[in-house]
């Protein structure tokens, strides 16, 4: 399942400059308008050193069951690409920032619903929309539009838009947002680079100013000020606490009830970067993919998901990408190169790793969630019509039904 998807990511990140200055400046002590982290008791740390890395770990393992859900497809909801994947009580919202350009909805059962916003100049239209969250309290949607430097608002239930949050401003831009009770956060990017800038911000659901910074580069980020990695910085977006990391950081953060930013996941190894990694390349004013691979240290994390005492992690590492998962009820931890989808597939086909591998995208109250990613329809279209499901998998003869040109299917793991 996804199988494409981390294919594509590889290339995509290996055509991607980040690109990274180092300042000479020294700490401005003077910067205390830039919050840190509160104490969190509850901390979880991992030493990734001390863990045994299996060939593969199988979803029959981690679960029971899994739910299969075909999303309708038709002229008007025609998903290219998922760029940012939720689900908010019975629906299933899915932003295609890059193809269709817009945020669709759908039911459980696959039934689209609607589409909010549009492509355009005029009051609740957008170029680019690159990013939404939900607030789940007033029941309001916000989207990011890219080119055009703006947080949109909307209704949750109508649909209907409210109106333009500015934060392009002074040299400070968004790309990434974050609905945490009615607080609204949002990763910052601030030029021009000086040695601390701050990598997250609270914003004023009013008008898009800042209202609070927090977490200072040089003290949570190694000292990096200028990076721009594409990619949502927010995980666990489902829950009512998510998760926040940016591009160096080595601990993923995380909310309390009154919104102040606390450290969650703590990783530890010797092969992290480091900031005296970072400041070899100090001389180069872009680093390539290709630097961090030949490293040989962990340089990417991409997904992060949490339900009940579970929780999922994947991060890179040379060219491989890890899957770990800790219990936070055992304090068991397992790290594997793979996550075999036994549920999904029947693996005694002996297929390669890769056509049958699952990556979580978020969890809900009724399990982990996975979506198999348009890009990687005619791959799965391949194995359903080579009789290779899992004999007890729901909905068969429907997936047999579609064709490459499908909207994604998703499957919902419990147990």
């Amino acid at each position: 399942m996804n199988m494409n998807r981390k294919i594509i990511t590889v290339v995509a990140l290996g055509m991607l400059l980040v690109s990274c200055v180092i300042s000479n400046q020294k700490y401005d002590e003077s910067s205390a308008d830039i919050h840190d982290a509160l104490e969190n008791k509850n901390l979880i740390s991992i030493d990734l050193d001390k863990l045994k890395t299996d060939t593969t770990i199988h979803t029959s393992e981690i679960f029971k069951k899994v739910k299969t859900i075909i999303l309708e497809t038709n002229k008007d909801n025609l998903i290219g690409r998922i760029n940012s994947f939720q689900v908010f009580k019975d629906t299933i919202f899915i932003l295609d920032s890059d193809r269709s350009k817009g945020l669709y909805l759908f039911n459980m059962n696959g039934k689209y619903l609607r589409k909010i916003g549009s492509v355009g100049q005029g009051p609740g239209e957008y170029n680019k929309p690159i990013d939404f969250t939900i607030d789940k309290i007033n029941r309001w949607i916000y989207i990011v539009d890219f080119s055009g430097g703006k947080i949109l608002k909307y209704d949750l239930k109508s649909g209907k838009y409210i109106k333009n949050l500015y934060t392009k401003r002074n040299k400070q831009e968004t790309y990434s947002i974050q609905c945490v009770g009615e607080k609204l956060f949002g990763d910052l990017y601030e030029y021009p680079y000086i040695s601390e800038n701050s990598l997250l911000q609270e914003l004023n659901t009013f008008d898009g100013e800042h209202e609070k910074k927090w977490l200072s580069s040089w003290k949570y980020h190694k000292k990096i000020s200028d990076v721009q990695l594409l990619g949502s910085k927010f995980y666990d977006r489902n829950q009512d606490a998510p998760k926040f990391i940016q591009t160096f950081m080595d601990v993923f953060m995380t909310f309390d009830k009154k919104g102040n930013v606390m450290p969650y996941l703590e990783l530890k190894s010797n092969n992290l970067l480091s900031t005296d990694d970072l400041a070899k390349l100090e001389g180069n004013k872009f680093m390539q993919m290709s630097s961090f691979i030949n490293s040989g240290k962990i340089f990417y994390f991409q997904s992060l998901v949490t339900s009940k005492n579970l929780v999922y992690l994947e991060y890179r590492q040379k060219i491989y990408m890890k899957h770990l998962l800790y219990n936070t009820a055992t304090k068991k931890t397992r790290l594997a190169y793979g996550l075999t989808d036994d549920l999904v597939f029947d693996t005694s086909h002996n297929l390669p790793p890769i056509l049958v591998s699952t990556d979580f995208r978020c969890a809900t109250a009724d399990g982990f969630i996975s979506v198999i990613d348009p890009s990687a329809m005619t791959s799965f279209i391949k194995q359903v019509k080579a009789g290779r499901l899992a004999k007890n998998l729901d909905k068969r003869d429907q997936l047999m039904k579609l064709n490459a040109d499908a909207n994604p299917v998703i499957f919902v793991y419990s147990n």
